[in-house]
């Protein structure tokens, strides 16, 4: 027997990859700033760039993607989107200094804002509008499981992992994300 999941489920996959990352990734960092700091050596003033250098980009991003959505198509976008957070991740948890920990945060801060408008615009797309109550509850999961799940997942990464983990935990979700988006996903 096989199982076949409409359309409008396989966005809702990939969207709740997609965010997910996106939330998840604003909340796991914090726990992480002081011991980003001892190891770079860092001034709480420069430190706190790691967060805010992600922020900006993101808010600078999320104008842009409305109208790069509209001109290239949403699977186009919200693809490049992901493969360029899941590209800014995997080189800040290879950083070398804390500068490079800050240019590279612009990168998965400027995909979370392309990220973040697409996803739902795809999202209601693809559910009918008599079901646009359902696509609205599939939104609310990365939207309150993620920023909890930050904090505790970063704590337990830096106590006993490394804190390289924060940002490396997100390649295996953003290239199953990638994968399912380039197989399933329709331009629009």
């Amino acid at each position: 027997m096989r199982l076949r999941l409409e359309y409008k489920w396989l966005v809702g996959i990939v969207f709740v990859f997609g965010i997910f990352m996106d939330l998840l990734d604003m909340t796991i960092t914090n726990v992480a700033l002081p011991t980003l700091a001892k190891d770079f050596s860092a001034s709480t003033t420069t430190i706190q760039w790691v967060v805010t250098g992600y922020l900006l980009s993101l808010a600078v991003f999320i104008p842009v993607s409305g109208w790069a959505g509209d001109r290239f198509g949403t699977k186009r976008v919200f693809m490049f989107a992901l493969f360029l957070f899941t590209l800014g991740s995997f080189l800040s948890g290879m950083a070398w200094d804390i500068e490079s920990l800050i240019a590279f945060r612009v990168l998965p801060g400027a995909a979370g804002g392309m990220l973040t408008p697409v996803g739902p615009a795809m999202l209601f797309r693809a559910f009918p509008p008599a079901e646009r109550a359902l696509a609205s509850a599939v939104l609310t999961i990365p939207i309150v499981v993620a920023p909890a799940s930050g904090p505790v997942l970063g704590g337990y990464l830096v106590e006993y992992q490394s804190w390289r983990w924060i940002f490396l935990i997100n390649i295996p979700v953003g290239i199953v994300g990638l994968l399912v988006a380039a197989a399933f996903l329709r331009e629009e």
